[in-house]
């Protein structure tokens, strides 16, 4: 029998499986070989929601005659819901009706935005490093990506705070070509960010908001981890600028914000125009969220929310004893602000993070993602997920720590295998 032989769609040949789709693949490899992988690079919080979210999600669930079809842009309920968090969390203010529109998740309005804003020769501004999923909306809907490379800069801002403390990662826009402004539709920010952890002042913002109005470009900004501050931090939204919704949209999703990623639940908020464009593509595409999902939404943004101090507490250990290890190991990494992340530099003499990253999986069983995954800019660093207790955080540590000993740092050679490098700490089960 002949196999089937149709090429697929330019627009999908030149895609690559995404980074974590193979990661996940090995990591299944080791663990069915019995080696104890501590997976520390995707984002995915392993920490539950409030048990409030838990038992809206159960009592939806359990109304047999609500499993239809959900409204194509949310009911009534779950975008008075985000109207009022914005209203309470940020001051500002928010029409339910006209500038609110449900996402199954916020990954999914990055790739409708795009195909709703971007044609063929048109160029989208990403940042560099960055979510990689900006860029390949973009490219997808056959638009050009401009990298916005993001600059290393010493935060200011706080009195006292020392560079590894203050660092801040923002583009230049006033060095974007003048014939690239022009081309450009949309502009893609992301504070605080992903993957260098970086927060953006208010000030910033309005410089950003006053660039895309100069040149007639959407601002799109991706507000993923407002809710995972440190130390009394309180991360601003864009549209906390004056005027910002006459330029702007903002992605705000529940997946790091309440520990719900995998309820596939966010929001799409501002410039009424723009939401309701892509309402009209994403009436297209899909349908509405489940009911009960929808409910644990609304518990999630209208419930009690003090229990996100603990949380965050508990990700602050996590952070500390990450940093404090990779400084203590000789890696320069900055202690965050925000996200469930830290953005630290390769130990001296790595040069590839895609090669050292490899080879600490392949010889540790720990998992980190390498810099250049978000970019070409971020080569040279390495992100580490919080995603795993301050026990087994430090046991990642303890194994990164013998590998540098055996190897000054430098990557090992493909034809090494895992085998011939286990760490002093056992790495199987």
């Amino acid at each position: 029998m002949s196999m089937l032989n149709i090429p697929p769609a330019r627009r999908v040949s030149a895609l690559h499986a995404h980074l974590f789709a193979r990661l996940n693949r090995r990591k299944a490899e080791l663990r069915a070989a019995g080696v104890d992988v501590i997976s520390l690079d995707m984002g995915s919080p392993d920490l539950p929601p409030a048990s409030h979210i838990v038992e809206a999600l159960v009592r939806g669930a359990r109304c047999l005659n609500r499993y239809g079809y959900g409204e194509f842009s949310g009911s009534p309920a779950v975008k008075r819901a985000f109207a009022d968090f914005y209203a309470r969390r940020f001051g500002v203010t928010l029409d339910p009706e006209r500038e609110v529109l449900l996402l199954l998740g916020s990954k999914e309005g990055i790739y409708h935005l795009s195909f709703a804003y971007l044609d063929v020769g048109d160029v989208a501004l990403a940042p560099d490093p960055g979510y990689p999923t900006y860029a390949a909306a973009a490219k997808l809907a056959g638009a050009t990506v401009y990298p916005l490379p993001l600059q290393r800069l010493s935060d200011t801002t706080r009195e006292g705070a020392s560079e590894a403390e203050g660092d801040l990662w923002l583009p230049a826009l006033e060095r974007i070509p003048s014939d690239v402004a022009a081309r450009a539709k949309v502009l893609w920010l992301n504070y605080p960010n992903n993957p260098t952890t970086s927060v953006a002042p208010l000030a910033f913002f309005e410089r950003a908001a006053a660039f895309c109005r100069q040149h007639g470009i959407l601002l799109a900004h991706d507000n993923a981890y407002s809710e995972t501050g440190y130390d009394a931090y309180r991360p601003p939204s864009v549209l906390q600028v004056r005027g910002a919704k006459e330029v702007a949209v903002e992605c705000f999703s529940l997946s790091k914000a309440y520990n719900v990623a995998g309820m596939r639940v966010g929001a799409l908020v501002g410039h009424a125009e723009v939401i309701k464009t892509v309402a009209a593509l994403k009436s297209n595409v899909d349908t509405g969220a489940f009911a009960a999902i929808e409910d644990a939404a609304v518990a999630a943004l209208t419930g009690n929310q003090t229990w996100l101090e603990a949380r965050q507490a508990d990700y602050r250990r996590r952070r500390d004893v990450c940093v404090a290890a990779l400084r203590a190991l000789g890696c320069v990494a900055a202690l965050p602000r925000a996200t469930i992340y830290v953005w630290a530099r390769l130990p001296s003499g790595a040069t590839d993070s895609a090669a050292w990253c490899e080879a600490v999986l392949e010889a540790t069983g720990v998992s980190f993602t390498p810099g250049v995954a978000f970019g070409s800019n971020g080569e040279g660093y390495f992100r580490v997920a919080l995603t795993a207790t301050p026990a087994r955080l430090s046991e990642a540590m303890a194994r990164l720590d013998a590998y540098l000993q055996r190897t000054d740092g430098r990557p090992i050679s493909s034809s090494q295998s895992a085998r011939d490098l286990h760490c002093e700490h056992a790495i199987l089960a």
